[in-house]
């Protein structure tokens, strides 16, 4: 009589137990309510580089435009692609006086639900909200 019996045998069975089945299925619930948020966050930071990108590149052209003739207004007619992000996930407004402009990139499409919301960018550099520059 041999009383070794071979590790993870069960009197001939072999599988898994629907306790076991269940254990594996909550591990893999709670691997995915972790995983899925930080999953999301990162791409709405992503997608928020296409602003980002966006609006310093108007700001560039604002600039070189307020070089040449002195004021801002009339400046988004020099602008040669339309005042969407690259990728199209925010659409971009400008607030053109003669001295001073106000960039505002609005979420839409994927990145309508952006925690951030708007983005901004002034002729003076400032950019709101801090917390997502």
């Amino acid at each position: 009589m041999c009383l070794i019996r071979e590790r993870g045998a069960r009197d001939g069975q072999s599988g898994m137990t629907l306790l076991e089945l269940l254990i594996v299925l909550l591990i893999i619930g709670l691997v995915m309510a972790v995983a899925y948020p930080l999953y999301t966050g990162y791409l709405e930071s992503a997608r928020r580089t296409d602003a980002k990108s966006a609006l310093v590149d108007i700001a560039g052209r604002l600039e070189r435009c307020y070089t040449l003739n002195q004021t801002y207004q009339g400046c988004v007619d020099d602008l040669d692609r339309g005042m969407e992000s690259a990728k199209g996930f925010y659409e971009i407004q400008a607030s053109l006086e003669a001295s001073t402009y106000t960039l505002i990139a609005s979420p839409q499409g994927a990145q309508e639900n952006d925690s951030c919301g708007e983005l901004t960018l002034t002729q003076s550099g400032n950019e709101a909200p801090k917390a997502c520059w």
